[in-house]
């Protein structure tokens, strides 16, 4: 009976990442956006699309690492199987629901469908920035979220190095993490230090004082020789916003509010998602470092497709009580 419980519970969960996946993808008319070719452009699925229909072994010889090796050479092995660029990205998508309702169970030790499709519905805004626009980062999101139990166990720090290393190979922007892994059991057992210095860093976003001092960041490792991608376009002339954000603020204070609220009412079985809950906080922190910058919104999307899990808190402990449970 436990066996086929387990399996029913599985069926749904798959069930619903199908769903979920279909629907936004007949919704935002992915394939429209695949090819779309027009006087004012192509949009970033169509770039990758056309790379993954006219990439060969000799262009993946030239792509340096820094620059998306490893996620092109992924790229290269679905072309080589006949399987097309549409399929790689419905994959992708369905991934990306399955790998976080297992996160939730495990996290907050909850079987409810009600959860699950309450998360899938939150990670779907998420996902159409993630994976329709920028596909390589979000696969990068992806094996991070994938990654996420090896990152919080005692495992050889080495081991989490490498593992980092090769996401770099998909989106280089994930060296941000390293930082992280390397104090991450100083952030366990100092959390406060973490939150005093997101709350430090949220005054200085509100009053946009990050402007300067992400620029001159950003100066200091470009004349490193370090690549940092869109970052470096610190003087483009777009229409991109920067600066200070009333919805974008809104965006990681909420996760973080609901998250804390059950913690404040001495419920802790949540303890479980605290590594979700210090990356959060980390990259916030990181991303208003940069909000004086063109793409600095990319930075804040490492943090913000994880919010559904901290979203869950507060939902999860009413669920639980209401439920019976304590």
């Amino acid at each position: 009976m436990t066996l086929i419980r387990a399996q029913r519970e599985n069926l749904y969960i798959y069930l619903l990442s199908l769903i979920f996946s279909s629907v936004l993808w007949i919704a935002r008319d992915v394939p429209s956006i695949i090819h779309l070719i027009n006087t004012e452009g192509v949009s970033d699925l169509s770039r990758y699309y056309q790379f993954y229909q006219n990439n060969t072994w000799a262009t993946l010889l030239t792509i340096e690492w820094n620059k998306g090796k490893l996620f092109y050479s992924i790229f290269y092995f679905f072309k080589s199987i006949g399987l097309s660029f549409e399929l790689f990205l419905f994959i992708v998508l369905n991934l990306f629901y399955i790998v976080f309702a297992e996160l939730v169970k495990s996290f907050f030790n909850t079987k409810s469908v009600y959860i699950i499709f309450l998360v899938y519905l939150v990670l779907t805004f998420w996902l159409n920035s993630a994976v329709l626009v920028a596909l390589r980062q979000g696969v990068a999101m992806l094996l991070i979220a994938l990654a996420l139990r090896i990152f919080d166990r005692d495992q050889s720090i080495f081991l989490k190095v490498f593992i980092l290393f090769l996401i770099s190979g998909i989106h280089f922007s994930v060296v941000i993490f390293f930082p992280l892994i390397l104090l991450l059991n100083f952030f366990k057992k100092k959390e406060l230090f973490l939150e005093i210095a997101f709350y430090i860093a949220l005054i200085l976003y509100v009053f946009d004082l990050w402007n300067l001092i992400g620029r001159e960041i950003i100066l200091f490792l470009l004349d490193k020789g370090l690549y940092l991608g869109a970052l470096e376009k610190i003087n483009s002339s777009s229409s991109y916003v920067v600066g200070f954000s009333v919805y974008k603020m809104m965006a990681f204070l909420i996760p973080i509010v609901l998250f804390r609220v059950p913690l404040y009412l001495g419920y802790y079985r949540y303890v479980g998602a605290k590594l979700v809950y210090i990356i959060f906080l980390y990259i916030s922190i990181i991303g208003m470092i940069f909000s004086g910058l063109p793409y600095h919104d990319r930075l804040f999307l490492y943090a913000w497709i994880f919010s559904p899990i901290l979203l869950i808190g507060l939902f999860a402990f009413v669920h639980r009580k209401n439920s019976g449970y304590s």
